[in-house]
């Protein structure tokens, strides 16, 4: 859970915000690039939610964020956002919209098939 003791100077002043903890692993810009920026090595909030899509994409981002980095000023329900997951990209092809820190951040995937599911991690190239 991310610590409001810990919160970067980069971010904007408003509801969510990114910790210290933060490696840099690009979840949070994938979900909102509206909403997250980059800061060379580390992410943050250069833009608070405005409307309804990007405060889903912005709980999304917070979900996603493998070192629980983001968080909000104060208790937020995130039933919508992780209800959103997973999220359909094509036929049969889900992103699961959770990540490792483990992974560094990596994607994972389902892949639905008549002949099984797999269930893939994608490493990030940033």
């Amino acid at each position: 859970m991310a610590k409001q003791a810990l919160k970067l100077k980069e971010n904007i002043d408003g509801e969510f915000y990114v910790d210290s903890t933060c490696i840099d692993c690009y979840a949070c810009r994938k979900f909102s690039p509206t909403v997250f920026g980059d800061a060379s090595e580390h992410a943050y909030v250069m833009r608070q939610p405005q409307n309804a899509e990007e405060l889903l994409s912005a709980c999304q981002a917070l979900l996603s964020c493998p070192t629980a980095s983001i968080g909000t000023i104060h208790k937020s329900d995130l039933t919508p956002a992780r209800d959103s997951f997973p999220i359909k990209l094509a036929e049969d092809v889900f992103l699961n919209g959770y990540n490792a820190r483990d992974s560094y951040g990596a994607d994972s995937y389902l892949i639905q098939s008549p002949d099984g599911n797999w269930l893939v991690d994608s490493p990030r190239f940033t």
